[in-house]
């Protein structure tokens, strides 16, 4: 019989208090549970707020989930980059089951809310009947997916494996996802961490190269030449990379190569690739930069080896290594910097651009720097090209100031050390066969130059020696010696003693180049350095163009010489031939004075007469052509005696008219004269001035036709006395202008006979009295010739000429020139021109009462003059006074004349002239 439920009996006591012990034991077991469990999760959380990385989580979070589920296995799984799950921490799984399960998910990547699978029984879930015999091998029978998942993303699963089948309930689900949760904030948190630190580190690195950046760029600015700027890239540019080893290649400016300009601990095995041909066939990184203007990367040696087998056995000493080759881009790419790395190196974008502007930065600052070194090139250039132009301007002056060129050769060498070298030695040609005479040798040390003297008496240079001075004299080509090295001096050394000798004269680089002047070789000059200078092509030029100015002063000083033994043979034949032909032409002077005085029978008498005048013309007009020949010859030799004292104008004048007035009758011409007034007086040599005057009379009548007119004006002009002479000849070509008065010569269309002299004398005795020549010839319209001379000067005495001073008599004796006439030779000189007015039948100026006027000339009822041609007085001495003359004609100019001449003397002293141009 039942008893009643609200009965209470012990048994059910019993019951009630078994359950009850029951009821508290599981709570206490589920509390302890809890208690575990919670413990589990802290040390996950606590693992989770201290771990650096994932891996310091995954080991907590294993026992965690093994203790809280109760089973002996777990795993964690992460996606890869590639979205792949991967193992990263495991409790008893093999290998075998990791490979062969690993990247498999119950879930797509996408799946934005993953739930936990649980498989309480392998043998009865379809979905892993593909891998039971692995599970059955591996010795699982339930196992569990719980995803890894944190703001809706699948980072990864927690897996757990049971060895004997068993359900998962609520419990084991809420255990599993609150410890893949604490996993997926563990691996979210590290990764930031993670990539915290990276963007850090990166950040330090990018402000670390960019600061040695800025230094480096600072660097740069400061250096102002290719080697400089090469040396801070080098250095500095390593220690932004990071290098181990760094180099700069630059095209090269003479050929298409690479060179290696400066570099940094590269090994002894990489000077074979110093120099790099651009045609270089074998792949070099360095090359491949350069021509495709791109960047090459090489992040390990199997990279180099693939690629460039032949550098990578060149760095077979270093165990590992990346290498990173910059083109160097500025208008074009100019050559490459490469650096090296001890390990392998991805090189990250952020490094790359970092290497790529330091590239840019290099190649801009070495396209500045190379302009400045073209800049500084180019000034050195302009010194140097201005220090020769100088040096010959010198050396020219130096070689024209003297005639004596063995003196100026001498001073030659001195001028050449030390500007050009720092010794010269000036050697002469002697006779075929024989050694070369040493001229000047100098050095910038005395010592070398004994030196060098003895060597030459001991040792002098044999004639047939195929270099140096005898064979450049031989061929008159130069020799240049860049560098004399040891090998140079054993090959010019005839014995032991001789290349000692050499070794101590210490010549480092020479050149020997000829003195040659018209296709004949005088010499050669020899230039050595002892020091630092090395001679070049440039050197050369300049010491070949100072041989050429060289030879040239000696060709001219031998021409000289014989020119002047030319002159001295020809003045003594002229004064042998005028002494022999004077005494004949006496003779025959006194026969036709003779006839003329004879008392012949009336029809006789007239031919007899003219016949004698003849003869006597013809004996004046030989005495003349001697007289010319006389005057010419001593203006060349710079004797042509000037004695100036008081005349007038119109005494000149008459003087030159009276001469020719005989020959401007036969040929028909009228003769007139124009004076002024109150004509100033004159101071010159009277019988110069008729001479000169004459002259040109004379030319003028000669080259004016029949009819036509030659007239003679004196005016008065400012300071000065002006006399032209005018005629109506057929007048000049331009192109005779410019020899006009050249000893000589004579126009095309000349129609008479002559010398050539008589305008060459007139220039010279106008220069002798300090003036100048000048001639005019409009086209068509003659000649006119003016000469001009100042005043005489007031309050001095119109007698003799002063008394030159003391000084200027000796500057006229060093000179070779006589200081005055002296005073026998003015008191006998015969006077020519006295001559010819006292048998003419008209005085001159003097006598003839229509002198003032007449406009023509001789006037009515005057007589005729004996003379036909240029008076010639002989030569009296210089004075102090001046006197200018000039002529003009309006007319037809003679052939012989210019188009413009006129001789003006001015100046107190013995005239120096001043030539505007001549006729």
């Amino acid at each position: 019989m039942t008893e009643p439920a609200h009965l209470f009996t012990p048994q059910r006591a019993d019951h009630e208090r078994a359950r009850l012990e029951e009821e508290l034991r599981q709570a206490r077991a589920e509390a302890r549970q809890r208690q575990l469990e919670g413990e589990l999760i802290l040390r996950v959380s606590e693992a989770v707020s201290r771990a650096a990385s994932p891996e310091e989580v995954f080991e907590p979070a294993l026992d965690a989930v093994c203790a809280a589920l109760r089973v002996e296995r777990a795993a964690v799984l992460t996606s890869d980059a590639h979205g792949v799950l991967r193992f990263r921490a495991w409790r008893g799984l093999s290998d075998d089951y990791r490979r062969a399960v690993e990247g498999h998910s119950p879930w797509r990547a996408d799946d934005p809310d993953p739930r936990p699978i649980f498989v309480g029984d392998v043998e009865e879930d379809v979905g892993l009947a593909a891998y039971r015999p692995l599970l059955r091998s591996e010795g699982v029978a339930a196992l569990g997916f719980v995803p890894l998942v944190l703001q809706r993303r699948l980072l990864g699963k927690l897996m757990v494996y049971s060895r004997a089948p068993r359900r998962f309930g609520p419990h084991d689900d809420r255990l599993a996802r609150a410890v893949a949760s604490q996993v997926a904030q563990a691996i979210v948190r590290t990764d930031l961490l993670a990539s915290e630190r990276h963007e850090r580190a990166v950040a330090e690195r990018l402000a670390e190269r960019t600061s040695r950046l800025q230094e480096l760029t600072a660097a740069l600015s400061t250096a102002s030449s290719v080697g400089e700027v090469a040396g801070v890239v080098v250095d500095r540019g390593a220690r932004v990379a990071g290098a181990a080893t760094a180099g700069l290649w630059l095209r090269a400016e003479a050929e298409p190569a690479l060179e290696l300009v400066t570099s940094r601990a590269l090994s002894p095995a990489a000077e074979g690739f110093r120099r790099i041909p651009l045609d270089h066939p074998l792949p070099i990184p360095v090359l491949d930069a350069v021509r495709a203007g791109e960047p090459v990367f090489l992040e390990d040696r199997r990279a180099l080896a693939a690629s460039y087998p032949e550098v990578e056995r060149v760095a077979a000493r270093r165990p590992e290594l990346a290498v990173a080759c910059l083109p160097m881009l500025a208008g074009g790419c100019i050559g490459a910097l490469v650096f090296t790395f001890d390990e392998p190196r991805a090189f990250l974008p952020d490094e790359r651009h970092t290497l790529l502007l330091l590239a840019r930065h290099c190649a801009q600052a070495l396209g500045r720097a190379r302009l400045f070194d073209l800049e500084a090139r180019a000034r050195a250039e302009a010194e140097a090209a201005q220090q020769r132009t100088s040096f010959l301007l010198a050396a020219s002056a130096l070689l024209s100031s003297s005639l004596d060129f063995e003196e100026a050769l001498q001073r030659l060498a001195r001028l050449a050390v030390p500007r050009m070298a720092d010794g010269c030695v000036v050697d002469l040609a002697e006779e075929p066969g024989r050694t070369t005479r040493p001229l000047a040798m100098t050095h910038v040390d005395p010592a070398r130059v004994d030196l060098a003297r003895e060597l030459r008496r001991r040792w002098p240079p044999a004639p047939d020696a195929p270099s140096g001075v005898p064979h450049v004299i031989r061929t008159g080509r130069s020799e240049l010696y860049p560098e004399v090295d040891q090998a140079a001096l054993a090959r010019a050394a005839r014995d032991p003693e001789h290349l000692q000798a050499l070794r101590e004269l210490g010549v480092t680089s020479a050149m020997v180049v000829p003195m040659e002047a018209r296709g004949q070789t005088f010499g050669a000059i020899t230039f050595v350095s002892d020091g630092a200078r090395r001679f070049g092509e440039q050197d050369l030029q300049l010491a070949e163009l100072l041989g050429r100015r060289a030879g040239i002063a000696i060709d001219n000083a031998l021409l000289h010489r014989t020119a002047q033994a030319a002159v001295r043979a020809r003045e003594k034949v002229l004064a042998v031939v005028s002494h022999d032909l004077r005494s004949p032409l006496q003779v025959v002077q006194i026969g036709a004075a003779t006839l003329q005085r004879l008392d012949l029978a009336d029809d006789a008498a007239p031919v007899v007469r003219r016949a004698a005048g003849s003869i006597q013309r013809a004996v004046e007009r030989m005495a003349r052509l001697i007289e010319d020949l006389l005057d010419f010859t001593g203006i060349q030799g710079g004797r042509l005696a000037i004695a100036p004292a008081p005349c007038r104008a119109e005494e000149v004048v008459g003087a030159a008219l009276e001469m020719f007035a005989e020959l401007a009758r036969e040929r028909g011409v009228r003769l007139e004269v124009d004076l002024a007034a109150d004509l100033p007086e004159l101071r010159g040599d009277r019988d110069r001035l008729i001479q000169a005057l004459g002259n040109l009379v004379a030319n003028a009548v000669k080259v004016t036709p029949a009819a036509g007119r030659v007239v003679v004006r004196a005016r008065a002009a400012g300071d000065e006395l002006v006399l032209s002479v005018e005629d109506t000849g057929p007048g000049l070509d331009a192109s005779e202008h410019a020899r006009l008065f050249e000893p000589f010569w004579r126009g095309e269309r000349v129609g008479y006979k002559g010398t050539g002299l008589g305008l060459a004398i007139a220039r010279a005795i106008a220069e002798g009295h300090g003036g100048r020549v000048t001639a005019e010839s409009p086209p068509g319209a003659g000649c006119t010739f003016t000469p001009s001379r100042p005043r005489s000067r007031r309050g001095r005495p119109s007698g003799r000429p002063r008394r030159p001073a003391r000084s200027a008599r000796r500057r006229r004796r060093r000179r070779g020139r006589p200081a005055t006439r002296p005073r026998a030779a003015r008191a006998t000189r015969p006077s020519s021109c006295r001559r010819r007015r006292r048998s003419a039948s008209c005085g001159g100026p003097s006598s003839c009462s229509s002198w003032r006027t007449a406009r023509s000339w001789p006037p009515r009822g005057g007589g005729t003059s004996s003379g036909g041609g240029s008076s010639t007085p002989s030569p009296s001495s210089r004075g102090r006074a001046s006197t200018t003359c000039s002529a003009t004609s309006s007319g037809a100019a003679a052939p012989t004349s210019a188009t413009s001449s006129s001789c003006a003397w001015t100046g107190r002293g013995p005239g120096r002239s001043r030539t505007r141009s001549g006729r």
